[in-house]
């Protein structure tokens, strides 16, 4: 996982900084695992 941490008040600058990682690593374009059922 990742951790983003800031000081008081820095929750705009915190939201940029997560914003454009997301961006970046396309991360929520990955698919995620798929699992089989079990019978």
């Amino acid at each position: 996982g990742l951790t983003i941490a800031g000081t008081a008040w820095s929750e705009a600058m915190l939201i940029r900084v997560a914003h454009g990682f997301e961006q970046a690593s396309r991360v929520r374009d990955q698919r995620r695992p798929q699992y089989a059922e079990r019978d």
